[in-house]
């Protein structure tokens, strides 16, 4: 857990959970636990991994 890779991923996931973001588009909204799960699969994608 101390790889800063997964500390940014565990830090946004909390931070929009409990934040209370909200995100919409057209008549989709998405918030809360929702939002967070999504933001840290995205994030999981996205930030590259350490190389061995």
């Amino acid at each position: 857990m101390g790889n800063s890779r997964n500390l940014i991923i565990v830090s946004l996931i909390l931070t929009f959970g409990i934040g209370g973001a909200v995100f919409e588009l057209g008549g989709f909204t998405m918030a809360g636990i929702g939002l967070a799960a999504l933001l840290g699969m995205v994030l999981n994608l996205v930030l590259p991994k350490a190389r061995e």
